[in-house]
């Protein structure tokens, strides 16, 4: 009788000891899973601000090649004016010289 509760208080420690083992695997990959949707929520976060940011830019973008398109307009016309009125210059001193 002493053997069997010998051998029933050793196969008691030898299971419970595969139960705690199996149980703290799981726990393990548990926990392991939670961080990964952990990090893949906060990475979905951190994208969508990224492509919120890149959206604004190129908003931003787009204002600033109307801006410059406009200028370069504005330039191009007062290079013509300008040429005009050296042109008229010039004609002006011709006349003043040939009286």
């Amino acid at each position: 009788m002493e053997i069997l509760v010998t051998l029933s208080g050793y196969i008691f420690s030898a299971v419970t000891g595969v139960v705690s083992w199996l149980a703290g695997t799981r726990s393990r990959k548990n926990s392991i899973y939670k961080e990964l949707l952990e990090t893949i929520a906060t990475l979905t976060e951190q994208n969508s601000d990224l492509q919120r940011k890149v959206c604004q830019l190129q908003d931003e973008l787009i204002a600033v090649r109307k801006e410059n398109a406009e200028l370069k307009s504005g330039q191009n016309e007062m290079t013509r004016q300008l040429n005009m009125l050296q042109r008229e210059n010039q004609e002006l001193k011709k006349l003043l010289t040939n009286k």
